[in-house]
């Protein structure tokens, strides 16, 4: 039964376009050549001396004993059944990053910390997706960007009888499933405080400019088949900007 309910990133252009919609009559400018603070932050960066942006190397900076194998789980570890999480983990990984770049330029005050991926899972999928997925697996990365942007993420912790604080990437897979189902619980919700904005990447230029700007981004790829049943690559990518000034704080 794993394997028939893991189903991982799906793509769909009209959930974008919703996904995009839904941001904008909520406030945000998620398209970001139409952001004039992105557009154009590469070659602005660039004439600053800069020669390359490596958010990647901050996980590491901040936890070096994970950072190489943070989606993953250690080397040495099993890797846990796939519930078909694929999509929030690559979101909270995204904001993650994005979080610990405020931190390390001091755009951010405070600690780093380590967001949980199962409430983006259970969100996305029920709150912003309102169950239309079934019982299955897999997620619209809108729906995770639209989640993170309008309700926010939690770290690992506890929150009262609900243990969330699994120092391990491959984290509650059995929380994730339940959540995926049937939604996030209130002590979570109450929790999910801290929000990124969301924001879509069309074009390579897309991607230079966020990440010119600290914005890590979550790429959700799947592979179909036309009638000729050839293979047809499809991705859409959402970068995230972590909000305000302070961090990420315990419940």
């Amino acid at each position: 039964m794993a394997d028939l309910y893991a189903m991982g990133a799906l793509i769909d252009p009209a959930v974008t376009d919703a996904t995009v919609t839904s941001l904008i009559a909520h406030g945000s400018q998620p398209i970001c050549s139409d952001n004039p603070s992105i557009k154009g932050a590469w070659n602005r960066a660039k004439a600053r001396g800069a020669v390359c942006m490596m958010l990647p190397q901050l996980m590491t900076k901040y936890f070096p004993r994970r950072g190489a194998d943070f989606q993953n789980g250690n080397r040495n570890a099993q890797p846990a059944p796939d519930t078909g999480t694929c999509v929030s983990r690559g979101t909270y990984r995204a904001c993650m990053l994005s979080y610990l770049s405020k931190i390390d330029s001091g755009a951010h005050w405070g600690r780093p910390a380590i967001i949980a991926y199962e409430p983006i899972y259970g969100g996305g999928r029920i709150t912003i997706g309102k169950g239309r997925l079934g019982n299955g697996g897999g997620m619209y990365g809108g729906w995770a960007a639209e989640w993170v942007s309008r309700y926010g993420c939690c770290e690992r912790n506890r929150y009262g009888s609900i243990d969330l604080s699994v120092d391990d990437p491959i984290g509650r897979t059995d929380l994730a499933r339940d959540w995926g189902n049937r939604g996030v619980p209130q002590e979570i919700l109450n929790a999910s405080t801290h929000k990124f904005d969301a924001h879509l990447a069309r074009t390579i230029d897309d991607m230079m400019d966020c990440l010119a700007c600290g914005f890590a981004g979550a790429m959700s790829g799947n592979v179909t088949e036309d009638a000729k049943f050839k293979r047809i690559p499809q991705a859409e990518i959402f970068q995230f900007h972590s909000r305000g000034q302070r961090q990420i704080t315990r419940q």
